[in-house]
């Protein structure tokens, strides 16, 4: 999925145009295909690890876990990804790619497409406990509570207390 091109973005003094285009190609790709774990390359966590205010996860593994393994995480990469602000001159940072990229994100509905997946999610993950609970909690289920009346006549004599001394 060739969406950027090249003569969209300006070169820097470390990064050629056509590298800009590649970048924001790959990363779109990787969020269109769903954030599959085999498409994060080293390369695309390297370049978007220093973009869209990114600079706090350890490694590549981390990043992933933190950004992308839940559909409550991709919403949340991508309401980073949209409002994240562009800083700096292209000349100089990957700012015309960052803009790009949000522009394309917002146009195609992503964010809000990712919101109600999370969304989705949670309820389905908040009803399993639900359900799990109710089901260890529920009155059929509870043990009865022993009572002075309940218990065998040579039981525990509930009220005395002999001195211990």
């Amino acid at each position: 999925m060739n969406v950027f091109a090249d003569d969209q973005f300006t070169p820097t003094k470390w990064s050629t145009a056509e590298e800009k285009a590649s970048f924001a190609n790959d990363l779109l790709a990787f969020i269109m295909s769903g954030f599959p774990k085999t498409k994060f390359t080293q390369k695309l966590y390297q370049r978007l690890s220093n973009c869209f205010s990114h600079i706090a996860e350890y490694d590549r593994d981390n990043f992933y876990a933190v950004w992308f393994s839940s559909a409550e995480a991709r919403h949340s990469f991508l309401r980073n990804l949209s409002n994240a602000p562009c800083f700096g001159d292209p000349t100089w940072t990957f700012s015309d790619v960052e803009r790009a990229v949000q522009q394309k994100v917002g146009e195609l509905g992503l964010e809000r497409n990712h919101d109600l997946q999370a969304a989705a999610e949670t309820r389905q993950r908040e009803l399993a406990l639900l359900a799990a609970l109710q089901a260890k909690y529920s009155p059929a289920q509870q043990v009865p509570v022993a009572t002075e009346a309940s218990m065998p006549a040579q039981g525990l004599h509930f009220g005395y207390q002999p001195s211990l001394f």
